[in-house]
């Protein structure tokens, strides 16, 4: 009796450590007396073309979309945190990365209206939008211009890029990122951009839609008042 317990245990410790080993993402249900909570997987489906024994002094031109699919049930909204593994490489002295969402492949110029210094938000477009550490939103416009909107209330959801329309079953949203283009000045530095991705149901537990609001929708799920 006693070995059955403990294999009992064994086998719920084996499924926590899985559940946890995944990307999750917690999204709460719409139908149902119960409210259940479902849990799902954040698909980002991630294509880098790049080598890095490529890489030279000078520019170099790589292919790294980010589009983020909803693998659930339901329609979602979706939010990214994306950093460099090496932030000296961002925009140094010797070293700047740049990002385009241009549909082909820009020349290697940074003088090229393609191209804009990662370490702004100048190159996102559609309906991607960034929460900066003031809580601020901040969007490109229509006319390519940054926008610092006011929204200090938005600041519990600092530090990610935010999707601000719901993406449905199936489908996936525009890419976050299409290409990059590093410079190095003297030593080639090789280093990794590190996304990762959440996604939340567009209604709430108690069956409020949140499909309008973003980020009601994100505040409703990180109970953020």
């Amino acid at each position: 009796m006693e070995k059955k317990k403990k294999l009992s245990i064994s086998i719920a410790l084996v499924v926590i450590l899985a559940l946890f080993g995944s990307v999750l993402a917690y999204l709460f249900a719409s139908s149902g007396a119960n409210n259940e909570i479902k849990v799902t997987n954040a698909n980002a489906s991630i294509d880098e073309e790049f080598d890095g024994s490529n890489l030279k002094q000078g520019y170099n031109v790589y292919k790294k979309t980010v589009p983020v699919k909803n693998s659930g049930e339901n329609p979602c909204f979706v939010r990214v945190y994306m950093d460099f593994s090496d932030s000296s490489v961002i925009n140094s002295a010797d070293a700047q990365t740049y990002f385009s969402n241009e549909e082909n492949k820009p020349a290697a110029s940074p003088v090229s209206n393609a191209w804009k210094i990662a370490s702004g938000k100048e190159w996102l477009k559609g309906n991607w939008v960034y929460v900066d550490d003031n809580g601020n939103v901040v969007y490109v416009d229509d006319k390519g211009n940054v926008v610092n909107g006011s929204g200090s209330v938005n600041l519990g959801l600092s530090g990610y890029y935010y999707y601000t329309v719901p993406v449905q079953p199936g489908e996936s949203t525009e890419p976050l990122i299409r290409w990059v283009m590093t410079y190095f000045e003297g030593t080639v530095k090789v280093y990794d951009i590190l996304v990762y991705t959440e996604t939340v149901q567009t209604v709430g537990i108690d069956g409020t839609d949140y499909s309008t609001n973003w980020a009601d929708a994100w505040k409703a799920y990180l109970h953020i008042n």
